[in-house]
């Protein structure tokens, strides 16, 4: 799934707004259009998955091109390229930026300043017309528009903008693995070891394989046109295909999940082969348009350094999200209170986090040479 911002075009036109942003600057022009030309809502955006991490999935999509991490993407600590060492993430001018761009959005009446509602609130309101826009992704199109039909709304015409760009430019996350997968040391001992890795080997590597864990058995989950273009039965949905079909590929045939199917490093066709075209249009627009910021290094800290570091970074993790939320939503200011907490988080062993992660950077780096 990539994430974005969805948008009502219908409110969004009505405003003579029918180009994405090109930045995130040019995003909150257009909020402002929208808000003025449909004065019945109650503010151009009210967000979602806000619960648990204040505008997680918002910050964490900006935050890229902003040369940060914010929102469910936030980690204490961040790698400078440019430095060659970590710095501490929430308190770098960077992030001071993302978070100030945020409060604006609240300050000039354009964002929903509840950015701790539920989800079901916050799609309330979007489907409702009290909003206009909402954070969505590639799969919550569909759950969109599904609330749409069943509120009897019909087809209300929506789609998921391209990324804004920001200071840091038009970049897209790192590419580092998001699964993988282990073997138990036991597995060893067992008469049924070398079946086992070849199993594996073909379920995980292979074409055949991925193809079966992703799409299922051909002729009975799935067929071919005359191309060769993989069709999903109609009975069968999964995410934004077949929407509202009574069986679904995941749920009822154990494909296309989480665990059975590992298909993140499998190959491209396989990949877009599960998307919509409007789905696949997007995404294919992402990466022809925009830079991916390379992985950062490493640091392999050691057992004791795990220790001490985990018990850091709990505490400040949270004295991050909870300022966060205050400048965001005003109980702060980011002009009078940004130094204090500064001061606050280096009470709190931002220092002597940065200089245990930096040393075992430098040592992985020593070692590798």
């Amino acid at each position: 799934m990539q994430y974005s911002v969805v948008i009502r075009e219908d409110l969004w036109e009505r405003a003579g707004v029918t180009e994405d942003p090109a930045t995130w600057e040019e995003f909150q022009e257009q909020l402002q259009k929208v808000k003025d030309a449909n004065p019945e809502i109650d503010y151009a955006m009210s967000d979602r998955w806000t619960d648990s991490i204040t505008l997680g999935s918002l910050l964490s999509v900006m935050a890229t091109n902003y040369d940060t991490i914010a929102g469910w993407g936030y980690a204490n600590t961040f790698y400078d390229e440019d430095a060659g060492e970590y710095v501490f993430t929430g308190a770098t001018e960077e992030y001071k930026e993302v978070v100030t761009y945020a409060a604006g959005l609240v300050a000039a009446g354009l964002l929903d300043p509840e950015v701790t509602q539920s989800d079901d609130q916050a799609i309330q309101k979007f489907i409702s017309g009290r909003s206009a826009t909402i954070s969505g992704n590639t799969q919550a199109l569909a759950e969109y528009r599904t609330k749409f039909a069943d509120a009897g709304a019909g087809e209300v015409p929506i789609r998921l903008i391209s990324i804004p760009g920001g200071p840091a430019g038009s970049k897209l996350p790192s590419g580092r693995f998001t699964s993988g997968l282990l073997i138990s040391s036991k597995a060893a001992e067992q008469p049924y070891f070398k079946a086992l890795l070849q199993f594996v080997d073909w379920l995980y590597y292979s074409d055949e394989g991925m193809e079966f864990a992703q799409w299922g058995v051909e002729g009975e989950t799935f067929t071919r046109d005359a191309d060769g273009t993989r069709v999903l039965d109609e009975d069968i949905a999964w995410s934004s295909i077949n929407v509202g079909a009574p069986k679904l590929l995941n749920a009822d045939y154990g494909y296309s999940n989480g665990v059975f199917c590992l298909a993140n490093g499998s190959s491209k066709d396989l990949v877009f082969s599960m998307m919509t075209d409007e789905i696949a249009d997007w995404t294919q627009r992402q990466l022809d348009g925009k830079e991916q910021i390379p992985t950062a290094p490493a640091p392999l800290l050691d057992e004791i350094e795990l220790e001490q570091t985990s018990l850091l970074q709990t505490q400040l993790t949270d004295a991050v999200q909870a300022a966060t939320a205050g400048f965001i939503t005003g109980q702060r200011s980011i002009e009078d209170d940004w130094d204090a907490y500064v001061t606050e988080v280096e009470g709190l062993g931002s220092s002597q986090l940065l200089e245990t992660i930096n040393t075992a950077l430098e040592r992985a780096r020593s070692e590798s040479e």
